[in-house]
C-alpha cells in the first residue's frame, strides 16, 4: 500500500464546507447552515453508529492507511484535527475527521463509522467534526442503533439501515458529494 499525501485541509476550510452541504433531494435546504460545528474527541463507545454493518475489507484499509500514515507523515486517522487529500491505488481521496451529528440526545455518526470502529478496536477516543443545533426541518435521516446491532461483513447487506421515513429514504439525507467524501450510496453506486 502506498500512500501520497498530497494536502492536508484546515479545520477552518472544513466548517466552512459542510456550511454548503444541502439535503439529497432539496439542495435548497442546508442543514448545517447555522449549526454549531467544532473539532472535538469522542469516547467511540458513546457514539450511536447509523448502519448495521461494517465492511472487513475496509476495515484492514483503515488499519494499513493508520499505520502508513503514522509511520510516513506522523499523522494518525483517528486523531486528525484537519482533513487529508492524498493518493492511494492511483486514486485521489479525501478525508475528513469522522462527523458525528446531534439528534436529540445521541451522538450519531454521519461518516466516518470504520474509523469509530477502529478508534473502539484500539480503545482509543476519535478526534471528530461534532455539528449541533442543526436545522430542526432536516432531521438525522436513519434512526440510532447500539454497537451490538453491527456486524463486520464482507459485503453490504441488503438491510443496511434504518430510515426516519422508509416512504422517502433520500429525503434527509445530507449530500457529502460536495466534500469530495464517501457520500451516501444508491442502487449501490456513489452518487
Amino acid at each position: 500500500m502506498d500512500i501520497v499525501l498530497l494536502q492536508t485541509i484546515s479545520f477552518k476550510t472544513i466548517k466552512a464546507n459542510l456550511r454548503d452541504v444541502s439535503l439529497r433531494e432539496d439542495k435548497g435546504k442546508y442543514p448545517y447552515k447555522e449549526a454549531n460545528i467544532v473539532l472535538t474527541e469522542f469516547n467511540p463507545d458513546h457514539l450511536k453508529p447509523a448502519a448495521f454493518y461494517i465492511l472487513d475489507e475496509q476495515m484492514q484499509t483503515h488499519r494499513q492507511l493508520r499505520n502508513i500514515l503514522l509511520k510516513k507523515y506522523a499523522l494518525d486517522i483517528l486523531k486528525l484535527r484537519c482533513g487529508l487529500v492524498y493518493r492511494y491505488a492511483n486514486q485521489i481521496h479525501t478525508m475528513y475527521p469522522p462527523i458525528i451529528e446531534e439528534f436529540g440526545e445521541d451522538h450519531i455518526v454521519l461518516d466516518g463509522l470504520h474509523r469509530v470502529a477502529l478508534a473502539r478496536e484500539f480503545e482509543t477516543n476519535i478526534a471528530s467534526i461534532f455539528i449541533s443545533k442543526v436545522s430542526s426541518d432536516c432531521p438525522f435521516p436513519c434512526l440510532p442503533i447500539e454497537w451490538a446491532q453491527v456486524s463486520l461483513v464482507q459485503a453490504v447487506p441488503g438491510v443496511k439501515r434504518l430510515p426516519r421515513r422508509p416512504d422517502a429514504y433520500y429525503s434527509l439525507h445530507r449530500n457529502l458529494n460536495i466534500l469530495n467524501l464517501g457520500g451516501s450510496r444508491q442502487n449501490g453506486a456513489k452518487n
